[in-house]
């Protein structure tokens, strides 16, 4: 392949290969438009030395040319990179180091297309180094005659940089004469270089430890020699320990996690994408496991961010005994760990190795004498059979980690069909963007009905998704995708205003009835959560006591500290709030006496079985006795039969919710059952037992001709 020399033909740099750009005989730098370096070639490798650290991803002008006018060279370059034109400018800068200039040709290319700009570097000198005001030498003459009064190659002692030698091309490359200036261990590889130096009369640079006393320290040696086989040579040494370390300092905070010591996701990638090549030429396999913590909140909420940040170390540290020496593991961002398995052979043994430390993660950890337990969810992605590209697989794991959650699994491996989920949720995502625009959305409402009275005491917002292809959507797969997506709070507020609005409406005809709105988990963590809810009564001029708004013990746990100031402020404005399916969370009973809550709501998975089922009886039982000594309303949710009936009415239960009485019904229908002239049937005579006027009204919805029951369980609640 023809390689570019002239300025006209600088512009094929874009099209050469990696071999190509390497046969360059001068330096040529790849950056991003911000200066992060990309790729160099072997000159720069060479005449820069970047063979001691790993320079890629770092920034070019901030950490690795950390001389005192690098600015001046940046300035040139973000103006040039403003441009996406084809273009180049070139011209002459010399880099100014604590130890001296380093005078280069610089040339900046940019081609249209191309989001690279690539940095040509020719030629190198070490004007300033000999104290001469930046007059080089012309020849290695004057070079030597300047350098007199400085040691020679023979002289051990190199202590203050720089330093000049003079180099004698038959003995230069000399084990004997390099082991008084190098490391024993580096003697050989350095005296290759300078051989080679000395025959084909090239500049050199190289890098190696000391010997001696300076064995701790790490040298840089520049060197060239004349062009003619007898000519003497010379090189520079400077003792670049402290920019070594500091390079080594900058390296590793841009690729470790500061808080467990572990790759992070930068150094992941770069992992990653090693492992993947080398995997692709044996033929075997790459796994990529990325794991989280199961509800790690709770341990920060429960105990602080200092015992949550041991966990996370313990946590780290038990994930690397579950895996091989060649094998990594990354702490990601907060609780999400991933690690590189390389070299597998077959998919199996991945599983194998992903239960294991999901079984290590499950085994007590011991922090400050307390004993901490944590479940581990995982998604698993295998390279070639998802992919090649490093981000690609992680992004296929973590696809593979919420389809495990979503499923109540603690593993899942990455599959097309996730890949056909993932992509059918994100339409239905966008799809239910719209559908909030185009008010595709309803209320339902379900009563809450006092069994002693015959009266509905309130009513229920159920959001419904009437959408104009599919027809009806479930809740169910609606809700959680609003909640990943953050749409619940646009959709959460609908819903407040309009069943509001509908409250109103009541109130104007004089039915006492209260609404309850359901609010998720995200609405009530934003801050402004309050003000929105005053804002809303004070728009539909609702008293505050006609809206119940029902958090589930999760809500009502994250966050303790702050909840109880946002609970507080919610009770200040005059409503009501429940606990919606108390007894399923995992909130202490004692948390109820500072929770200023109105109502205990039974979840339905303690009536079911409430006639046959002893336990399911105490527990409903329990619930009563307890919201009555702490004067709470409680209401049970899911009664579906009048034996269920008769036994929460034998409790002393007094207001009930369920498919028995009615199932969640459009405004229209819950007017004219409930709310219409014929409600007033519904009279606490026709309540005190037995057969219903009210659940012969519905009992044909809850019950086919055989008198199975055929009610959907399905809670359709937000």
């Amino acid at each position: 392949m023809h390689l570019p020399e002239s300025r006209t033909e600088d512009g094929e740099i874009f099209e050469l290969s990696r071999e190509a750009l390497d046969a360059l005989p001068y330096g040529v730098i790849t950056l991003d438009r911000s200066g992060t370096i990309l790729r160099y070639n072997l000159a720069e490798k060479t005449l820069a030395h970047r063979r001691s650290i790993r320079s890629v991803g770092l920034n070019f002008f901030s950490d690795v040319a950390p001389c005192t006018n690098v600015q001046a060279f940046r300035g040139r370059f973000d103006a040039f990179a403003q441009s996406h034109e084809s273009g180049s400018e070139r011209f002459t800068f010399s880099f100014a180091f604590r130890w001296g200039h380093q005078d280069v040709s610089i040339t900046m290319l940019r081609k249209a297309g191309f989001e690279e700009i690539n940095i040509l570097v020719r030629g190198w000198s070490t004007a300033g180094l000999l104290g001469t005001d930046g007059d080089r030498p012309t020849d290695a003459a004057a070079f030597a005659e300047t350098s007199n009064n400085l040691a020679t190659v023979g002289d051990a002692k190199i202590l203050a940089p720089p330093r000049i030698v003079a180099l004698d091309p038959l003995i230069a490359a000399d084990p004997r004469f390099l082991c008084e200036r190098v490391h024993p261990d580096d003697v050989t590889a350095v005296g290759v270089v300078i051989a080679h130096a000395v025959r084909d009369r090239l500049p050199y640079a190289v890098e190696y430890r000391g010997s001696g006393d300076s064995s701790r320290r790490v040298f840089q040696e520049h060197g060239t020699f004349g062009p003619e086989s007898a000519q003497a040579g010379h090189a520079t040494i400077v003792d670049v320990t402290e920019q070594r370390q500091f390079a080594a300092e900058v390296w590793r905070a841009a690729h470790y996690d500061p808080l467990t010591g572990l790759p992070n996701q930068k150094l992941l990638l770069l992992r990653i994408e090693d492992a993947v090549r080398e995997a692709a030429v044996d033929g075997r396999i790459t796994a990529i496991i990325l794991a989280n913590i199961v509800d790690f909140r709770s341990v920060n909420n429960a105990f602080g961010y200092v015992r949550g940040n041991e966990l996370l170390r313990a946590v780290g540290l038990r994930l690397g005994e579950c895996v091989r020496g060649g094998d990594t593991v990354a702490r990601i961002t907060g609780d999400w760990f991933a690690v590189l398995l390389t070299d597998v052979a077959a998919p199996a043994s991945v599983r194998d190795a992903a239960t294991r430390m999901i079984a290590a993660a499950a085994q007590p950890f011991e922090i400050d004498g307390r004993s901490h337990f944590v479940t581990l969810r995982a998604g698993v992605s295998l390279a070639p059979h998802h992919g090649h590209d490093p981000r690609g697989l992680l992004i296929a794991a973590e696809t593979a980690i919420y389809a495990a959650k979503t499923s109540g699994r603690q593993l899942r491996f990455y599959s097309n069909q996730l890949a056909a989920d993932a992509a059918s949720s994100l339409e239905l995502q966008n799809e239910l963007r719209d559908g909030l625009e185009n008010r595709q959305f309803e209320l339902a409402y379900q009563p809450l009905v006092d069994i002693e009275s015959g009266r509905v005491v309130a009513v229920e917002a159920l959001v419904r998704w009437n959408h104009p292809a599919r027809g009806f959507i479930s809740p169910l797969d609606f809700i959680p995708l609003a909640d990943r997506s953050g749409l619940i709070v646009p959709l959460g507020e609908w819903v407040l205003r309009t069943a509001c609005g509908q409250a109103r409406a009541w109130a104007d005809r004089e039915i006492d009835v209260r609404v309850c709105v359901n609010v998720s988990t995200v609405q009530f963590a934003r801050p402004d959560f309050v003000d929105l809810v005053a804002t809303v009564l004070a728009d539909s001029n609702l008293p505050a006591e006609r809206l119940e708004l029902e958090l589930t013990e999760t809500v009502m746990v994250e966050g303790f500290g702050n909840m109880i100031e946002t609970l507080t402020r919610l009770k200040a404005l005059g409503l009501r709030l429940a606990i919606d399916d108390f007894g399923t969370g995992y909130s202490s009973l004692s948390y109820l006496k500072y929770f200023p809550v109105d109502t205990l709501k039974i979840d339905r998975a303690f009536i079911n079985d409430i006639v046959a089922d002893k336990f399911d009886h105490a527990i409903a039982t329990t619930i009563f006795t307890l919201s009555q000594s702490l004067a709470l309303e409680c209401v049970v949710e899911g009664v579906e039969t009048a034996e269920q009936l008769d036994a929460l009415r034998a409790i002393g239960c007094r207001v009930v919710q369920g498919f028995y009485f009615s199932r969640p019904l459009p405004v229209d229908e819950i007017n004219a059952r409930f709310f219409g002239p014929a409600s007033s049937a519904l009279t606490g005579e026709s309540l005190t037992g037995g057969a219903v006027p009210l659940a012969a009204l519905n009992r044909g919805e809850a019950r086919n001709h055989a008198g199975e029951s055929v009610v959907d369980r399905t809670p359709f609640r937000r």
